[in-house]
């Protein structure tokens, strides 16, 4: 029953459409309910599109966005009495884990990580590095001219 609205374009030429889809069917043994199953699940289906889009169009004339903070139990009653008055709500949380357990600008060192690193912390060891090693150079050189 698809059939008549996707490939036919005139309402007569529907018509047609439909009885020759039934008389096909027909002779392949389908009895006549599932005809009328099919014509009703159809108009069901239409029905529910058009009642979709129209929530979509109510939807879309909402008056705004509005992006709060997360409160346990303020942020939901926030939401609902925005929502009476068609302002959609995101709640942000206010702090999230990343805030709290990362900090980007820590220095990590070779003993922390494992491995060597790269850019700027790999600056900073290597000359960490390089400082130890000019201080055990002066160190020996003492020790070698007291001998």
């Amino acid at each position: 029953m698809d059939r008549k609205d996707t490939l036919v374009s005139t309402e007569d030429d529907k018509d047609r459409e439909e009885l020759h889809v039934r008389n096909a069917l027909k002779s392949c043994g389908y009895p006549k309910w599932i005809f009328d199953k099919v014509k009703h699940d159809q108009c069901q289906k239409r029905k529910k599109t058009i009642d979709t889009k129209k929530r979509n169009k109510s939807a879309q004339e909402s008056k705004g966005l509005a992006v709060i903070p997360y409160v346990e139990g303020l942020s939901e009653t926030a939401e609902r009495i925005f929502c009476k008055y068609g302002i959609n709500t995101a709640v942000k949380p206010y702090r999230t884990l990343r805030q709290l357990l990362v900090h980007p600008k820590d220095q990590r060192t070779v003993e922390q990580t494992g491995e060597w690193c790269t850019g700027f912390h790999a600056t900073i060891v290597t000359v960490h590095i390089l400082e130890r090693l000019a201080e055990i150079m002066r160190r020996d050189k003492r020790n070698t001219e007291k001998k």
